[in-house]
């Protein structure tokens, strides 16, 4: 990849962050005026960090406590503090950490490592769901089973469902 290319996306990934003081914590948008923050963002910037080997755009301890603060009453991960889990977010999220080195996190909080694993596990109806109750999706064989495989219990699945 252009040295230029490399430094413009660490140069984004450093400045283009909310102002927003409810998600301060870490809260990257896509453009700097009119964007929405989220999981979804902090994900891309952890990827984009990973794969330059350059974490110099993100705050890792501020990132674990976003990620820490989405944690919802049933142990998935939502898309900002305060909302429902699903199952993308909660991917995103656990990737976050698996990208930065913190998987320790869940070992650290084995409630909450119990509860994510229940939570995906119990998305499995026929096909996965991305939120309890809700209809199954293909792509949720992806968010949860991804979810699970970092979690090293995609065992727990029933294959032929």
């Amino acid at each position: 990849m252009c040295v230029f290319y490399i430094v413009v996306l660490l140069f984004n990934i450093k400045h283009v962050k909310s102002n927003n003081h409810v998600f301060s914590l870490l809260s990257f948008k896509c453009i700097p005026v009119g964007s929405e923050y989220d999981m979804r963002f902090l994900y891309c910037a952890c990827a984009i960090s990973h794969m330059l080997n350059d974490w110099s755009g993100v705050n890792v301890e501020r990132a674990v406590s976003f990620i820490k603060s989405c944690r919802s009453f049933d142990g998935a991960i939502s898309l900002v503090p305060h909302q429902e889990g699903h199952g993308g977010r909660t991917f995103c999220g656990v990737a976050c950490l698996k990208l930065m080195g913190k998987m320790n996190i869940l070992q650290e909080e084995q409630d909450w490592r119990r509860e994510m694993i229940y939570w995906c596990t119990s998305r499995q109806v026929k096909g996965m769901q991305g939120l309890p109750n809700k209809a199954e999706d293909t792509c949720y064989s992806y968010w949860i089973g991804g979810t699970l495989r970092l979690l090293q219990q995609d065992h727990l699945l029933e294959q032929e469902a």
